[in-house]
C-alpha cells in the first residue's frame, strides 16, 4: 500500500550508479516505478549479463512479461539472455516463499547453482514492494534483509533490492536501507520523464559520472543544468556517458560547454560516446575549450 508521499532517502551507505554493484554487495535502490526503476533496473541487470554472471530479476508490482520489454527497451539483449538461461525473470512470490530469512536460503542455493553450471558469478534484484502488500512485520524485512547480505558477502554474488519510497513510512524505509551497504543511485527525472540523469561520486576518485539517457533538448536543459550545478561538487573532473542519449541539440550543447569552462583549473569534462551532431556542435562553437574532451567508445 503507497503511503502518498515519497520518503526521502536517507544518508548513510555509499551511492555507486547500479551497473557498478558488484560481487559480495548487497545494495538497495530507493525508486518511484517508472523511469526511475527502468533506468535502475536495467544497469544492474545489463552489467551482470556483461560480466558473465547468472541474473534474476524478482517480479512483483508488474506480470514478469512486462519487464521483459521494459529491459528489452533499455537495450538489453533479454532474447538471447532469455534463452541461453542467463537471465530470469520470474515472480517474487514463487522464488521467495515462507518468510524472514527462510526467502534469503533461495539465493544461497541459486549462488551455487549458478557457479556450478559455469557462470562467473550470481546476481538478484527484487522489486521489495511484496513487503508493504503483504504486511511484513518490521523484524522479518530486518532478519531477511540481513540474511540476504549473508548470502552475498564473500561470495562471487550481488542483490540489489528495490523499494519504492511511496509504499513505505519514512523511518521504516530508513531503517532498512541502513542495511545496505550500498545504495544504487537513482536519476534525475526531467519534466514528462523525456530526460534521464544519473549522478554519482565515487569516494575518492576526484571525478563526477553522469549518465544521459532519452532526449536532450531545449525544454530539458533546465533540469540538466540545475542537475549538475547541485551534485557535481567543485575541483572534480566530469566524465558523461552519452551513449543512450536518443536525441541532443545545441542547447544542451550550450549547458556542457557552460558546465566545462567553469571547472577549476586543469579539471576536464570527458563526453564518452558523443553522438556526432554533439561533436560537430562543439567543434564549430567552442573549438578552443580545453576542459572539453570526447572520446568514442
Amino acid at each position: 500500500m503507497r503511503t502518498g508521499k515519497p520518503a526521502s532517502p536517507p544518508e548513510g551507505p555509499a551511492v555507486v550508479p547500479a551497473a557498478s554493484v558488484t560481487h559480495g554487495q548487497h545494495a538497495c535502490g530507493v525508486v518511484a516505478p517508472g523511469a526511475q526503476q527502468q533506468e535502475v533496473a536495467v544497469d544492474f541487470v545489463a552489467g551482470g549479463l556483461r560480466g558473465g554472471d547468472r541474473v534474476w530479476y524478482l517480479a512483483d508490482a508488474d506480470a514478469p512479461g512486462q519487464i521483459v520489454e521494459r529491459l528489452r527497451a533499455g537495450g538489453v539483449d533479454t532474447d538471447d539472455a532469455l534463452a541461453s538461461g542467463q537471465l530470469a525473470v520470474l515472480p517474487a512470490a514463487c522464488v521467495l516463499p515462507g518468510d524472514g530469512p527462510s526467502r534469503a536460503d533461495r539465493l544461497g542455493v541459486a549462488i551455487g547453482q549458478a557457479l556450478a553450471s559455469g557462470y562467473r558469478g550470481f546476481r538478484v534484484t527484487c522489486e521489495m514492494s511484496w513487503a508493504a502488500r503483504a504486511g511484513a512485520s518490521a523484524r522479518r524485512m530486518t532478519e531477511f534483509e540481513i540474511a540476504v547480505g549473508q548470502a552475498v558477502t564473500g561470495r562471487p554474488a550481488a542483490a540489489l533490492c528495490q523499494y519504492d519510497p511511496c509504499c513505505l513510512a519514512p523511518g521504516r524505509l530508513g531503517s532498512l536501507v541502513a542495511l545496505h551497504p550500498v545504495r544504487a543511485c537513482a536519476p534525475v527525472i526531467s519534466q514528462y520523464g523525456r530526460l534521464r540523469i544519473s549522478v554519482s561520486c565515487p569516494d575518492g576518485a576526484g571525478i563526477t559520472q553522469v549518465r544521459l539517457a532519452g532526449e536532450a533538448d531545449l525544454f530539458t536543459s533546465d533540469a540538466l543544468r540545475r542537475a549538475l550545478a547541485a551534485t557535481v561538487p567543485q575541483g572534480a573532473d566530469i566524465h558523461l556517458d552519452l551513449s543512450r542519449l536518443a536525441f541532443i541539440d545545441i542547447a544542451v550543447a550550450r549547458v556542457l560547454a557552460g558546465a566545462a569552462a567553469r571547472l577549476n583549473p586543469g579539471r576536464r569534462m570527458v563526453l564518452h560516446e558523443p553522438p556526432p551532431a554533439l561533436r560537430r556542435a562543439i567543434g564549430l562553437c567552442w573549438p578552443d575549450l580545453d576542459a572539453l574532451e570526447m572520446e568514442s567508445a
